[in-house]
């Protein structure tokens, strides 16, 4: 029932809000929005313990922020007047605050970028107060004053493995992330229908970050090749394949897109349009020096149930008669038409991008040549 105020004719603000920046993909996209436009970030922070004193919360705030970016690799130096905490949590009526701070913070924004919980692993009732009720909050926030554009970051995860990215009804069991943004997507539909400027980005698999390789260590992907790396041992691998999307690449496209006067479509797939097979990986990471068996499934699950294996809590995953995850296909013509004369395009997963990777995890103490830690 939420309608934009499409004949609304005030004043209108200047600031940009940014929900997710403490998370690996919001944090890079808060960089790049500070490095792109002259805005100030208004950026919505949960802190664990509010006080009654508010610039305290501004305070722990804006401290979340910086220890992501720190942990990120990203540096905000020269941008710390830009970077304004709003202490609210996504879950919440309002994000918790009063109709008249929220009414306020309406009136401070032009354009929102929602960048919400990501986490593969959990199921869709943990999703569904930060990316549900969250992006209800958010179009609701969007309406007040000025119909201020909604740029969401979603996934596409929304589609089933193996089927065609253009198609719409989606009936098979899917995680709990891509359920909650599945309908946080039909929201945000209804308000585009109700006259609400609305985009779209579906991600792929976002991998680290193409020239540092700082990354999500939590990721789907890199608790993979971790994991096999630490256990010195991988399943039948010859038709495992898949997308992988530097997140540095993936926030360039996102706010260029965003950035232009006219988009032709609101929903754009963020996506490599290639794939790569893991026995790149895997056999690179050999001839590296990691000691990599081929075994079955038992030894396998053995092998990673090791608490300190990063696939151990994926156990449930590699059963009896495992087969490898087929590759959405995703059509990204939307994003190529849209980007054909910026030269933007992703770095290929070649043995350049593999060593960076290995480089980051090895640096990081993730992975050891040889390791005989699971022995």
């Amino acid at each position: 029932d939420i309608k934009p105020n499409t004949s609304y004719s005030g004043p209108r603000g200047s600031d940009i809000f940014l929900t997710g920046a403490t998370g690996f993909v919001g944090c890079f996209l808060l960089r790049e929005l500070l490095d792109k436009t002259t805005s100030k970030i208004l950026c919505l922070t949960r802190v664990n313990e509010c006080s009654k004193d508010q610039s305290l919360n501004e305070k722990h705030a804006k401290e979340r922020i910086e220890s992501t970016a720190k942990k990120f690799g990203i540096s905000l130096e020269g941008y710390n007047e830009r970077i304004i905490p709003i202490v609210g949590d996504l879950s919440q009526l309002r994000f918790g605050q009063s109709e008249k701070d929220f009414s306020t913070l309406a009136s401070r924004i032009n354009t929102i970028y929602h960048c919400a919980m990501v986490n593969f692993i959990k199921p869709y009732s943990a999703h569904k107060p930060a990316n549900v009720t969250g992006t209800r909050e958010v179009i609701k926030l969007a309406s007040i004053g000025y119909p201020k554009p909604i740029h969401h970051i979603s996934t596409v995860s929304v589609f089933p493995p193996g089927f065609p990215i253009k198609r719409e009804e989606v009936t098979h069991k899917m995680s709990g992330y891509g359920l909650s943004k599945l309908v946080s997507e039909k929201l945000l539909l209804k308000a585009k229908e109700r006259g609400h400027p609305v985009v779209v980005y579906r991600l792929g698999t976002i991998t680290g970050h193409s020239v540092t390789g700082n990354c999500n260590e939590t990721d789907y992907i890199n608790r993979l090749i971790i994991g096999i790396i630490n256990a010195k041992c991988i399943l039948p691998y010859d038709k495992a394949a898949y997308k992988v999307v530097p997140v540095d690449t993936c926030v360039q496209k996102i706010v260029q897109i965003s950035l232009m006067p006219a988009l032709k479509h609101y929903i754009f797939h963020i996506d490599h349009e290639g794939e790569t097979k893991l026995s790149l990986v895997i056999d690179h990471a050999r001839k590296s020096g990691y000691s990599i068996d081929n075994v079955g499934i038992e030894d396998f699950r053995d092998k990673i149930k090791n608490k300190s294996n990063p696939l151990c809590v994926l156990q449930h995953v590699f059963k009896d008669g495992h087969k490898w995850p087929r590759l959405v296909k995703t059509v990204c013509d939307n994003t190529n038409e849209a980007l054909k004369e910026s030269g933007l395009e992703f770095p290929k997963l070649d043995v350049k991008l593999i060593d960076v990777y290995l480089n980051y995890f090895e640096s990081r103490n993730l992975i050891h040549k040889d390791s005989k830690l699971y022995d």
